[in-house]
């Protein structure tokens, strides 16, 4: 059934968000905090100087958070779209009074439709979770992250 294969899909998409968070985001959250620290200490600054340096400390944190959350957003999409086809698909190829062999029929290429689709972007994941990483760490080392 195409919803376990869905279940399996989010399994590995959340293995790949915590393993960002462990990797990534928690040491930016620590360097985020730290920088936060130095801005108030520094007694010279005004509240607007002050308020402006802690806001730049959560930039780095912010943009690789923006970068994972529209990746994921177009994944998503990606698989909506997929699924949405084989509806449409299936929904052009019923006839004004089948009876219910043919409804089963249908159901059935309509299952099997959103499971390749749900496949093939399980089989995506591993590509995904690679260009995450490869661009995170890219960042991480331009902000002196990891």
């Amino acid at each position: 059934m195409a919803e376990e294969r869905k279940h399996i899909l989010e399994q590995n998409l959340n293995t790949l968000i915590d393993s960002l968070d462990r990797k990534y985001f928690r040491k930016m959250q620590i360097d985020m905090h730290s920088c936060a620290i130095n801005c108030c200490k520094r007694a010279d600054y005004s509240l607007k100087e002050l308020h402006q340096c802690v806001e730049n400390c959560s930039i780095p944190l912010q943009i690789a958070q923006r970068f994972v959350s529209s990746q994921m957003e177009n994944f998503h999409s990606r698989v909506e779209r997929c699924v949405v086809q084989c509806r449409d698909d299936v929904y052009d190829k019923i006839g004004p009074n089948e009876g219910e062999a043919e409804v089963a029929k249908h159901h059935r290429a309509y299952d099997d439709c959103a499971k390749k689709c749900i496949n093939k972007m399980i089989q995506a994941v591993p590509n995904l979770s690679e260009k995450m990483h490869t661009h995170l760490e890219d960042t991480s080392s331009r902000n002196n992250y990891v």
